[in-house]
């Protein structure tokens, strides 16, 4: 298990080829809120008043424990339900999550099929 450094998950994935990487959940969330900061919308998500933000947030890490073929379903619901205005955290979410970036050959699933 890993956070979501490139350098790391490159580094795991060239010495050990053929094991399953996983991606550590709080860090999961922590990419998300980084990319909150960065389009502008902390505010919002900090805000008592609205918790739109952070409520969509929330079921979008809660997609990780979905079955991978409902993602992008469930996805496109929440998506099609949200402000037009959360549309650059649906984009990063959905090119770097729910398409999922393939690395080498490979795309990373979700927590769904992990047993506890």
């Amino acid at each position: 298990m890993t956070d979501f450094e490139k350098a790391i998950i490159n580094a795991c994935e060239e010495v050990y080829p053929n094991s399953p990487l996983s991606c550590c959940f709080f860090h999961f969330g922590q990419s998300i809120y980084r990319q909150i900061q960065s389009a502008g919308f902390q505010a919002a998500y900090n805000d008592p008043d609205d918790r739109s933000l952070k409520v969509y947030t929330h079921i979008m890490l809660a997609l990780a424990f979905v079955p991978l073929a409902e993602v992008p379903r469930i996805f496109s619901l929440l998506e099609n339900d949200a402000p037009e205005d959360l549309s650059p955290i649906f984009e990063y979410f959905e090119k770097n999550y729910v398409l999922g970036v393939i690395a080498r050959g490979r795309k990373r699933g979700n927590l769904h099929n992990i047993v506890l």
